[in-house]
């Protein structure tokens, strides 16, 4: 069954791997990891572990963000390797924020027509957000929570209820839409919003990670597009 968007005031959306993957954004731009010379996957373990400081915005400066990650891999890097690996990545994701694709923008554009307010929330660092407020889709929405912002990260109830404040809306009358990371369908739910995965930017839907994450939903979609094909 899909969410039928007369039902609700508002559309919440995740961002990464909701409405845009840097997996599917070609940069000119090196990867960080190709250029410190470590394994992609060694990467994203040291990206995805211990990541409050940076999550929750105790660490804000770009160049102490990528040192937060690198450290767990190369613990005297360099300040100059440091900043460098910092332009790095920035530009990567100033590029997936550049080159949305263009169904997701015509998707929110649709909503939006039909008098919906739209909010983001983000689990993100200072890195990850900073080209949020300079792209065309983030003039798209009401409201936008990043949680090195706010200090909350999904699935903690306070990040949806600083979104919902700002859109003056109840949670009931909210849909939340992402591909299930952080149970944020969870946290979602756990506030009184209905909740929806999107499947396009997983990679496999049927491993047991992502079995979990359907379970966690009211509703299934493969792209956010079926949002306005399924109720107007």
């Amino acid at each position: 069954m899909k969410p039928d968007l007369a039902n609700y005031d508002a559309v919440i959306f995740d961002l990464f791997h909701t409405l845009i993957s840097l997996d599917t954004v070609s940069s000119s731009a090196m990867n960080p990891w190709d250029y410190l010379e470590v394994s992609e996957q060694d990467w994203r373990d040291a990206l995805f572990s211990d990541t409050d400081d940076r999550l929750r915005g105790r660490i804000t400066d770009p160049n102490d963000v990528v040192r937060d990650i690198v450290c767990k891999l190369e613990p005297d890097i360099s300040a100059d390797k440091t900043e460098h690996a910092s332009r790095l990545r920035l530009s990567q994701f100033e590029a997936a924020l550049s080159n949305v694709h263009p169904h997701v923008l015509e998707t929110i554009g649709t909503i939006k027509s039909r008098h919906k307010l739209l909010g983001l929330i983000s689990n993100a660092d200072a890195i990850e957000s900073s080209s949020w407020p300079d792209s065309h889709i983030a003039t798209l929405f009401d409201s936008a929570v990043f949680s090195c912002a706010v200090g909350y990260i999904k699935p903690e109830k306070e990040i949806y209820f600083t979104l919902l404040e700002d859109l003056g809306v109840p949670a009931h009358r909210c849909l939340f839409v992402g591909d299930g990371g952080n149970n944020e369908l969870t946290g979602a739910r756990n506030v009184g919003m209905d909740a929806a995965i999107t499947l396009e930017f997983v990679a496999d839907a049927d491993t047991e990670a992502v079995m979990g994450r359907r379970a966690q939903a009211d509703f299934e979609i493969t792209g956010i597009h079926e949002l306005v094909a399924a109720g107007r």
